[in-house]
């Protein structure tokens, strides 16, 4: 697939984060298993820790384990066509992961986890290296970098994630909990020097593994995890390199804007200028597409040269007082040609409302909400000349969906802290949080403030509402009950 525009794909992962997702419910079920915390306390982690990693670079195991799936999935489908069948062996495994473990064989399931046994190692040893480095820094191409190989970390993932269930449907909790650590630390490398792209499949393949231990956690027999969970560092994928990633690549992709302000052009950068515009704008939506150059227009392209020439005529007065309102010297403006006019206040456009709206990535999500509003509401006002404010990213959703990721494990702390609980008070469940002395509950990421609990009888009730003008993203409010297991 090709990567063409970052707002669009941002809001095409977000939705396909979603569609597959299910790991993302808005209402959760908790059975609480009374369960004490293992001596030493910190004897599991579910995240390598330092001391356990050794030098090397974990993006060569993983593409190892990449190609290992790639070839098991290609034999299998020859083998689907040669038996007349159409069975889609990905599908059945996000089915798997979705649906009740005891509706599906758990000898077919083993049968196509230990054909990938093979991969799912390679992807145990790749979470052991210091590094991760995927080679996307310095990279001349800005939308159209490919990303196939983090696209399909989401498939190796869901097998991290299947095998885990599997150890703990069959009763090996000690191994589910080593996938549980393999999936995270996976998730977390996805993430490592890369754009919201990058982080939103980092997050699916998080909430992959989360949606596992949500259901280790409620097994007999499985040691309390709170301070395992303590131990993983926050937020888990971070999202402040992603927006400095990506507010950069209007430059990779356009290279001339970053000589706009340098110097008055010559015509001919200008037109080199207008051939890289003709050919690479489109990618908005808000531009003809034009595969010939400015300066040497094909037959068939001569309307989409004649918008961007129309596009410079009709701007190019506001431009030039809008400069020089900004303080250029009318000298200085006159001499340049109409297009680095044009261009340069257009960009100064792009570079003032694509700040607006990342300066609010760098604030909690709960104090952001009516600066995101704002923001959205001047990004979504019309501009004239180069339409490079359409260029920037969709970032409130992936910001959305590494929150919701922050309360899910937030969640996961709360029911370790209550089967901590219940462990010295004959199972039963505490009337208020602040109840859980030797294991605090954490505040709730969504709001910034405790989340709202409730006990109702043997059970309680764990709210967590979207916080003001937040209520319209999807999966911001949240509803999770505990019951004591049966």
């Amino acid at each position: 697939m090709r990567r063409s525009l970052a707002l669009v794909l941002a809001v095409a992962l977000a939705g396909a984060a979603r569609a597959e997702d299910w790991t993302q419910p808005e209402s959760r079920t908790f059975a609480i298993h009374p369960a004490k915390p293992p001596t030493p306390a910190l004897s599991i982690r579910l995240i390598p820790p330092r001391e356990a990693r050794i030098a090397g670079d974990a993006a060569v195991f993983y593409h190892r384990a990449l190609e290992s799936l790639i070839e098991i999935r290609y034999r299998e489908e020859i083998q689907a066509m040669k038996g007349g069948g159409g069975s889609n062996v990905e599908q059945q495994a996000m089915e798997w992961l979705a649906g009740d473990p005891g509706r599906f064989s758990r000898d077919e399931v083993r049968t196509l986890v230990e054909r990938r046994s093979r991969a799912l190692e390679e992807a145990r040893l790749g979470t052991l290296r210091e590094t991760c480095d995927w080679g996307f820094s310095r990279r001349e191409e800005g939308f159209s970098l490919l990303l196939s190989d983090i696209q399909e970390m989401r498939s190796l993932a869901r097998w991290i994630s299947l095998k885990a269930r599997l150890d703990a449907e069959e009763g090996r909790i000690d191994d589910a909990i080593l996938g549980t650590r393999t999936g995270l630390a996976v998730a977390r490398d996805v993430s490592r020097g890369g754009g919201y792209i990058q982080s939103l499949v980092a997050i699916t393949c998080a909430n992959l593994t989360l949606a596992g231990l949500e259901d280790l956690v409620q097994k007999p027999g499985c040691p309390n995890l709170y301070w395992a969970l303590a131990t993983i560092p926050r937020p888990f994928i971070d999202l402040s390199d992603a927006s400095f990633h990506d507010s950069a690549m209007v430059e990779q992709e356009f290279p001339l804007l970053r000589q706009l302000e340098s110097h008055v052009w010559s015509l001919e950068t200008a037109r080199a200028c207008g051939d890289q515009f003709a050919k690479r704008l489109a990618v908005t939506d808000h531009w003809p597409n034009a595969t010939s150059p400015l300066t040497r227009p094909a037959i068939d392209d001569l309307s989409a040269h004649a918008f961007q020439l129309l596009t410079i005529a009709k701007d190019y007065r506001r431009a030039k007082q809008a400069l020089r309102d900004a303080g250029e010297s009318a000298e200085r403006v006159e001499a340049m040609p109409m297009l680095q006019v044009v261009a340069l206040d257009s960009y100064r456009t792009y570079q003032a409302r694509r700040d607006d709206v990342l300066k609010w990535t760098h604030l909690p999500d709960w104090s952001a909400a009516a600066g995101w509003d704002r923001a959205e509401q001047e990004y979504s006002k019309p501009v004239s000349g180069y339409p490079f404010v359409r260029l920037i990213s969709a970032v409130r959703a992936a910001h959305a969906s590494a929150v919701r990721l922050e309360r899910r494990m937030a969640v996961l702390m709360v029911a370790e802290a209550l089967r901590l609980y219940a462990a010295s008070h004959d199972g039963a469940l505490p009337d208020r949080l602040e109840d859980l002395v030797d294991a605090p509950a954490p505040h709730d990421p969504v709001t910034g403030r405790p989340f709202d609990y409730k006990r109702e009888g043997d059970r309680a009730v764990l709210l967590s509402p979207a916080p003001a003008g937040s209520e319209h993203i999807l999966g911001l409010s949240l509803r999770c009950e505990f019951r004591p297991a049966k």
